[in-house]
């Protein structure tokens, strides 16, 4: 099993350089891990596409039954993690996920000797990512906005996960396929393809 894990602060782009990237090798090269979530989909997302969205009851009962390789609670109320069976399942994989449960899965994967894992942190300033969560939910107040800056589970400076990631790349305002092309050369290394 080969892992390819974007993590990054809210809004930092990590959702749409993994997109990228996922669409750059196309079909068959890359599966993605499709993690649950207690909370309602997004404009456009799609259960089992996006995430499997959960009742707080049914991720629960996975919780429960020692299921989830991780698990976090994000700003409080929702929650999101990662199946055992849907890591284990893939051969070269991506997922989305916080640096903590990108970190577990490495280290799962080494010590069950199940594969290798590349992982990478999406970073944007502040200014940016503010920008896009506006974007991304019009109707999202500028007290939610600062809230959601501020209560991010993932620390946005980057400089804290130097000796955890494998690459680091700056997504900012118009640059996203560079970002997809950067990321993109160093995962055709790591696949050997």
């Amino acid at each position: 099993m080969k892992l390819i894990a974007f993590c990054g602060p809210h809004a930092a782009g990590k959702g749409d350089v993994g997109k990228g990237v996922f669409e750059f090798f196309g079909e068959g090269v890359l599966e993605r891990i499709v993690p649950c979530t207690t909370r309602h989909p997004r404009p456009g997302e799609k259960h089992g596409r996006d995430y499997y969205f959960l009742s707080e009851e049914e991720f629960e009962s996975h919780f429960r039954a020692g299921e989830f390789v991780f698990d976090v609670k994000i700003r409080g109320t929702q929650r999101s993690g990662t199946l055992r069976s849907e890591l284990l399942s893939k051969k070269q994989a991506i997922v989305d996920i916080v640096p903590q449960g990108a970190r577990i899965m490495r280290d799962l994967l080494l010590k069950e000797d199940k594969g290798q894992s590349l992982l990478v942190f999406i970073y944007a300033s502040e200014e940016e990512r503010r920008r896009r969560i506006k974007i991304r939910d019009p109707h999202v107040t500028d007290l939610e906005v600062e809230r959601m800056i501020r209560h991010d589970p993932v620390d946005p400076n980057p400089n804290l996960y130097c000796k955890d990631f494998d690459l680091f790349v700056q997504n900012a305002d118009g640059c996203l396929a560079q970002s997809v092309h950067t990321v993109a050369t160093v995962i055709r290394h790591f696949l050997r393809i």
